[in-house]
């Protein structure tokens, strides 16, 4: 069965932000070398996360995130089965709000829960996410 997870966390304040990076580097090294699609955005100290594939290894990954240390206060946005047989090719996007704008019509695009109706609560939170980091670059100029 495949499975769709969602979920919000924070950064704690006292990593740097090179450590952050490297963080999400292995974050999508480790869920590509797991066939995991999904989404991965970080702004402000805040990381929102979409895994799709196998249910038991979204539920592994999962359990792996509860234990990593850059990330805390984890809340579970969604847990649910998506209708399909097979993810074709998984792509694990990672968009990181620091430096570059969020599209998210191309995040979206690759996401297999796009066409469920978890995929508005998505939207919205990419949505305040883009801006939450367009605040934040446009008051650093």
């Amino acid at each position: 069965m495949f499975y769709s997870l969602s979920l919000l966390c924070t950064v704690p304040s006292d990593i740097l932000y090179p450590e952050i990076k490297e963080a999400l580097k292995n974050l999508e090294f480790q869920n590509r070398s797991n066939s995991l699609n999904g989404l991965l955005v970080f702004a402000e100290g805040n990381i929102f996360l979409v895994l799709e594939g196998e249910k038991n290894t979204v539920e592994l990954a999962y359990k792996k995130l509860q234990k990593n240390p850059i990330l805390s206060k984890i809340i579970t946005v969604f847990k649910n089965a998506i209708e399909i047989s097979t993810i074709a090719k998984p792509i694990f996007l990672i968009c990181d709000l620091t430096f570059h704008p969020l599209n998210i019509d191309k995040s979206m695009k690759h996401l297999v829960s796009r066409m469920t109706p978890t995929s508005n609560a998505v939207k919205e939170i990419l949505k305040a996410f883009a801006q939450t980091a367009n605040k934040q670059n446009t008051s650093t100029y």
